[in-house]
């Protein structure tokens, strides 16, 4: 529809659109100013993205005759595509200059983030240079342009984003966390009320036999060859059979004896399977002293915090009235309530998500909860596979804390459709709740 057809006649309309045409062009060519130079830096970026956003909304709501906007869009969309390929090119010149990569990996990464339009194109372009210089370089050169890259903060977020990269990301954190996979470290460091550090420290050596033994005979029948992850079936069985029954007693959640003492064997299991699901860069490494390091594994802390969780090594000290004798008493098997401080780093997502695998094991419906729905959407994802193997990803639900309180105060029905009720009907009381009102929430 032009101008004309909308405005009154007593408007100059070809002038108007002579005045928008000249803006459109004086923009245009100034988003080619950007888009020419050879490096852009935050404020080039800033004003492409202005220019262009401007230009593609015109280009949606506007017609505008004899005048080809997207002609230049395309035109400056090219000149930024052709940057990213002219620094893919110097990688494979230069593939021998580990820092000379990272510097144009950098380069290119910078361009996703700051155009924002085009992140999705230039992300799969390094996700195709990475693999293409994987293939050439090896392990070996993905370890060296790794050590190369996490000098640099944009080089760190390429190591995070990009599956290539983050097996080294995974060697690397298991490098620093060292101090958390020593148990004696992990026990000695530990503090709390009523902690039995012996019990603490014998439940996790059970637990680490068994969970070394499942992963050594799993990887060893493991062929990537022929298969893209180890056949788990049998191990799935194995610790479905493990799960007792968790009761609900008014506000607690009770579990037998026989339940508490398989729960280091239990864990045991649902790690294996953690980390049997997450192979892929085990398997590029296999053959190599360091392999391992690129498993997904759990640490003696994560264990510890676990175990602390599901009511493991508490004991209080008691006096024999009259005697003054002290002995050492055993907290019953009703699940304490109980607080554990993860570090920044150590696993918190890895704690949440093995132990709410323990709770919906047992018929237990979970909510994993936490202040930003970003990570609580990363963290179901990184557990997707687990949920899934074990068949209970109905169970454990992820979301915010006001998700949660949401939930929490619609558990007896849904308020806003009561109140909703209750005005429009002009009440002064919202009805009582029946059973079959009352909302089925987590």
């Amino acid at each position: 529809m032009k101008f004309k057809d909308i405005f009154s006649s007593i408007l100059d309309i070809d002038k108007l659109e002579e005045d928008l045409k000249r803006k459109i062009e004086r923009m245009n060519t100034q988003l080619l100013a950007k888009a020419s130079k050879e490096e852009l830096s935050f404020k080039d970026c800033d004003e492409f993205r202005m220019y262009y956003n401007h230009l593609v909304s015109f280009e949606k709501h506007v017609r505008l005759t004899s005048f080809d906007n997207q002609s230049f869009l395309n035109t400056c969309e090219q000149k930024i595509f052709d940057k990213v390929a002219s620094l893919r090119k110097t990688i494979f010149t230069s593939i021998l200059d580990t820092q000379q990569v990272a510097d144009m990996l950098i380069k290119m990464k910078y361009l996703a983030e700051n155009l924002s339009m085009f992140d999705q194109t230039i992300n799969d372009e390094i996700d195709e240079t990475l693999n293409l210089y994987k293939e050439k370089q090896g392990s070996a050169g993905i370890m060296l342009l790794t050590m190369a890259l996490e000098k640099n903060d944009l080089g760190s977020r390429l190591i995070s984003d990009h599956s290539c990269l983050r097996g080294e990301d995974w060697r690397k954190r298991r490098e620093k966390m060292q101090n958390q996979d020593n148990l004696e470290y992990v026990i000695n460091e530990l503090t709390g009320d009523d902690v039995a550090k012996d019990i603490l420290q014998s439940r996790y050596q059970v637990f680490r036999k068994k969970y070394d033994e499942l992963v050594s005979t799993i990887l060893k029948s493991f062929d990537p060859k022929t298969a893209k992850e180890p056949d788990l079936e049998v191990l799935i069985t194995q610790t479905k059979y493990l799960v007792g029954t968790l009761s609900h007693k008014s506000e607690t959640v009770v579990c037998s004896r026989s339940f508490r003492e398989a729960i280091p064997e239990l864990l045991a299991h649902i790690f294996a399977i953690w980390t049997l699901k997450n192979t892929q860069h085990y398997n590029t490494t296999r053959g190599i002293d360091a392999a391992r390091f690129y498993l997904l594994m759990p640490h003696v802390g994560q264990v510890i915090a676990i175990f602390r969780l599901l009511g493991i090594g508490f004991q209080t000290i008691g006096r024999i009235p009259g005697i003054g004798i002290g002995y050492k008493k055993i907290i019953s098997d009703q699940l304490v309530n109980n607080l554990v401080e993860v570090g920044t780093g150590e696993g918190k997502s890895v704690v949440m998500a093995i132990t709410a695998c323990v709770f919906a094991l047992g018929g237990v419906d979970v909510n994993c909860s936490c202040y930003s729905e970003v990570l609580s959407i990363r963290d179901k994802s990184d557990f997707a596979s687990v949920f899934t193997a074990l068949g209970i990803e109905d169970r454990i639900e992820y979301g915010t804390f006001n998700k949660l309180c949401e939930q929490l105060i619609n558990e007896q029905c849904n308020v806003r459709e009561k109140v909703h009720d209750m005005i429009i009907n002009n009440r002064g009381k919202i009805d009582k709740v029946t059973g079959s009102e009352k909302s089925q929430f987590k």
